[in-house]
């Protein structure tokens, strides 16, 4: 089975987590990505030959710089509406930073 994942980009915003998982390879540290790189990627993104996109946050814990998660997806928005695309966003979270604020917005979004 030949899989296309043109239209989709996995970005790591933080290696940062409160958790220590055994199963987790990810090398954890305080790093995180600067929005720079971000809307870099999600520059990328779009460029990308398909309409329909998929960006995809991980880490570490992505809810642990929420402020770079929610800027990307308000300017994926903005360039999907600019470009006549959509894009979907997957947030690949331990969910212990989840509260009613950051439901109540994501609930709004396609997130």
């Amino acid at each position: 089975m030949d899989r296309d994942y043109s239209g989709s980009l996995m970005v790591m915003v933080t290696r940062a987590c409160q958790l220590d998982c055994a199963y987790c390879l990810v090398k954890r540290g305080g790093r995180a990505m600067t929005w720079e790189t971000l809307r870099r990627a999600v520059d990328l993104l779009f460029t990308a030959p398909r309409n329909r996109l998929q960006l995809r946050y991980f880490g570490g814990e992505p809810l642990l710089r929420f402020d770079l998660v929610r800027r990307a997806v308000e300017y994926a928005q903005v360039r999907a509406d600019e470009e006549g695309k959509s894009v979907r966003h997957m947030i690949t979270t331990n969910g212990l930073l989840l509260d009613e604020g950051k439901l109540s917005w994501l609930a709004g979004r396609d997130v």
